[in-house]
Parts: structure tokens; sequence; C-alpha cells
């Protein structure tokens, strides 16, 4: 499936988009009677409607409390923290220059 090792960076960030992938699930709706109904997307975990595209305010909207909303927020955060963690493990801040005790005296002198 994968023919490079995979970090667990990589694994959490592929999972993350899973997750996103199916936030939103359609749904059909049946009227009272069973005998007709309709499309509607909505959240599995709060049960939000999708809401409309064209107001951006409203669309695509958790509850509050929606806990599959939380978790995605949380394993994104979790994802910056580690990815720059692991870019500075790749490139290193230039160590600050103290002056040694020489140079100190030198520059006073």
């Amino acid at each position: 499936m994968f023919d490079e090792p995979r970090t667990n960076l990589d694994i959490i960030r592929d999972l993350i988009d899973k997750v996103k992938e199916h936030e939103w699930v359609e749904h059909y709706q049946r009227c009272g009677r069973g005998c007709c109904g309709e499309w509607s997307t909505r959240c599995d975990s709060c049960h939000a409607d999708e809401g409309d595209y064209a107001k951006p305010e409203t669309y695509r909207q958790h509850k509050e409390g929606c806990q599959l909303a939380a978790l995605i927020a949380e394993a994104e955060a979790y994802l910056r923290v580690e990815e720059r963690l692991a870019d500075e493990r790749e490139n290193p801040p230039e160590p600050e220059h103290r002056p040694t005790s020489w140079e100190r005296v030198a520059s006073n002198g």
C-alpha cells in the first residue's frame, strides 16, 4: 500500500483526512407514512444539518459540544505541535553565541 516508511505524523494526518471525508454524511429521512422523503447531509455525531453553502456563517457548523468536531480540533492541534517539533529537530536553530570570559575582558580593555 505504501512504498516508503511512514511516520506517526503521516498516519495521524491520514486519519484526520479520512475522518473529515466522513464528517458530513447524507441521510434519507422518510415522511411519517414512509412513502416519500428527502435527502439531507448532517454530522453523524451531533446531527447538525450541513446548511447552505451560500451562507458561510452557518455552512457546516457543528452543534456545541459535538464530540466529532472536538476530536478533529484536538487532532489538528496535536498535529501542528508535532509538525513544529519535527521541523525543529530537522532544522535546529543556531545556538546563541555567549561571549567567553576572555572576550568580555578584551571588549572592556
